[in-house]
């Protein structure tokens, strides 16, 4: 069995596309995936399968997500040794986090075309700093700012051409943790 973790991009957001955890764990197990738990409520679902293809993983739970809810949710998923490497390679090591300043990881679905990768790279800032890893776009962000940061979630898509799912350096933490339990 792998274990993996879904990262459902785009629910309990604002109010909207409201899912309890329970329900969605519900749906997990009742697709038959093993081992299911959630953590945190911004769709982050820990489970195991005999699957290796995580295309077709990703393809049948998001129909099993479509046709439990009547909406798409976009899923990222990670198996437990990508989550691994997510830490390993974090160009971040050392620095702390508080109010103003935030590490972010986005989960991309595929490796951004080099040309888009690098004229993202061009959005760089004193306040906003960014890297790529294969299928990870890492972003240190100054909270105290003067002006407007460029990223977010639906900015990184838009400019890289791929979906992708956004958490904070400790939920990326916490996720690992838990895969390796």
């Amino acid at each position: 069995m792998i274990r993996y973790v879904a990262l459902l991009r785009g629910i309990n957001v604002g109010g909207n596309r409201l899912i309890k955890m329970e329900a969605l764990r519900q749906i997990f197990t009742n697709s038959g995936l093993g081992r299911v738990s959630t953590y945190i409520q911004s769709g982050n679902v820990l489970f195991e399968s005999p699957e290796t293809n995580a295309d077709a993983l990703t393809s049948f739970i998001e129909n099993r997500l479509l046709e439990s809810l009547g909406y798409a949710v976009t899923v990222v998923l990670r198996t437990s040794s990508a989550l691994s490497n997510t830490i390993l390679h974090t160009p971040f090591n050392g620095i702390m986090v508080d109010k103003t300043r935030q590490i972010y990881v986005s989960f991309l679905s595929a490796v951004p075309d080099p040309n888009r990768q690098k004229a993202f790279l061009e959005y760089q800032n004193e306040w906003e700093t960014f890297l790529f890893h294969q299928r990870d776009l890492y972003s240190l962000i100054r909270k105290d700012s003067p002006q407007k940061i460029n990223f977010s979630n639906t900015f990184a898509e838009k400019k890289l051409g791929v979906l992708a799912t956004t958490r904070n350096w400790a939920t990326v933490q916490q996720l690992d943790e838990l895969l390796r339990q």
